[in-house]
């Protein structure tokens, strides 16, 4: 199973800015009746094996400014709004002077066994056998080519959409060691829900056990990464950073 999601879009703005995103990070509930026989009869611990990626951000810096700011009302809008700072800006009144926004991809490799829960061979026990995650998170940075690489300008806005990248990378990682903390239990939690079967049930069995494990990492992947994203990169963009980095930048002319 492969998933992929935007997580968020942070920009660096004149006079202020913006991001996106949002933690829960309790293991998925299950509402399914619990049984106790197959997971007794269990002799084996399945393995997992979660593999994560974060490389270094892609840039995109040939953008003009005009392109950079196409669209960018709706975009201020929120982040005055989320700021409460509709008595000081307004949309309009401010341009985006870069961009960060960052994406996972995951694919989900799930195999499961049957075995016989009688020693007649008509009762089957269906398991999780093994557990492979891959995820790869990324940041494509845009920063418009009004500004001169490597130029005092360019370095500040470079700066803090590095910083976004950093963060999320940061939380990527932290979340992926709590998945691979939590799978056990997700995967204990998933057999427990179902009895042993007929043997012309197992392959219906192997489908639900395989679905309902992916379904459970995507909810690491899209919900709980999504949310401690959002929580942390809402503590890079505020009033203060932007008016600080404001002054900083001002200070740029002539270098």
């Amino acid at each position: 199973m492969i998933d992929e999601v935007i997580f968020y879009r942070g920009h660096m703005l004149r006079f202020s800015a913006l991001v996106v995103l949002l933690l829960c990070l309790s293991a998925p509930a299950f509402a399914a009746p619990k049984y106790s026989a197959c997971a007794k009869a269990k002799t084996f611990k399945t393995p997992i094996i979660i593999d994560l990626q974060t490389p270094d951000p892609v840039y995109n810096l040939t953008l003009s400014y005009e392109e950079l700011n196409s669209g960018k009302n709706p975009i201020l809008e929120k982040w005055v709004r989320d700021n409460k700072m509709e008595q000081v800006w307004q949309a309009k009144q401010m341009d985006l002077l870069g961009r960060a926004e960052g994406a996972s991809a995951s694919m989900t490799e799930v195999r499961a066994l049957a075995a016989p829960f009688d020693k007649y061979g008509t009762s089957w026990c269906p398991y999780i056998q093994s557990v492979r995650v891959n995820v790869i998170y990324r940041t494509i940075i845009s920063i418009p080519n009004t500004f001169k690489q490597g130029g005092c300008m360019f370095n500040h806005i470079l700066e803090h959409e590095q910083r976004h990248h950093i963060t999320n990378a940061t939380v990527a990682h932290e979340i992926v060691a709590r998945l691979e903390k939590d799978l056990p239990l997700i995967i204990l939690e998933i057999e427990n829900s179902m009895s042993y079967a007929a043997k012309s049930q197992v392959d219906a069995r192997f489908t639900l056990l395989q679905q309902s494990l992916s379904d459970a990492v995507q909810s690491y992947m899209t919900h709980s990464m999504k949310l401690e994203m959002e929580k942390r990169n809402l503590l890079i963009d505020t009033p203060e950073e932007y008016k600080r980095a404001g002054v900083a930048m001002k200070e740029c002319k002539g270098k």
